[in-house]
């Protein structure tokens, strides 16, 4: 199928290098590493215009109770004469998806270093048939005098 392609590490990733010439890398040469979890980058499905409902997992309004004709809108935007306008970031309607997300600790399934090829358990962002960018899930240790949580006594 199409998405099954083999790539080589020209057409994985391009990073701005010295002097103006691209500098192309390689995601994956087949050398294993300690930990056995990735952070995986890309853009995320578009899905255009949607509504609150679908864009921020609103309920809606009633079915039935006098509510007429506004059963999947997001309800009332702001307040009365005071303030008397809509707080920026307020979750209404617009576009959804089309966003640069990651999505860490994903786990490696299977490595075939002979055709180069990651296979990644989890849920992996991005459409059927594009690029997306694999590192090292690295996180940055506590340090000596973080708090650890407990289960309080009863």
């Amino acid at each position: 199928s199409e998405t099954n392609k083999q790539f080589t590490p020209a057409t994985l990733a391009e990073f701005d290098g010295t002097n103006n010439k691209p500098v192309y890398l390689a995601l994956f040469d087949g050398k294993s590493t300690n930990n056995n979890t990735r952070a995986v980058f890309d853009v995320t499905q578009g899905k255009g215009f949607a509504g609150a409902m679908k864009r921020w997992n609103f309920s809606g309004l009633e079915a039935s109770h006098g509510v007429s004709i506004s059963h999947r809108s997001h309800g009332s935007t702001g307040n009365r004469q005071d303030p008397g306008k809509t707080f920026k970031n307020k979750k209404m309607a617009g576009h959804l998806g089309q966003d640069r997300i990651t999505t860490q600790n994903l786990e490696v399934a299977l490595v075939d270093a002979d055709k180069g090829l990651l296979f990644v358990k989890g849920a992996v962002p991005g459409s059927v048939g594009t690029y997306v960018l694999v590192r090292d899930a690295e996180k940055r240790a506590r340090h000596a005098d973080a708090p650890f949580p407990t289960v309080a006594a009863a």
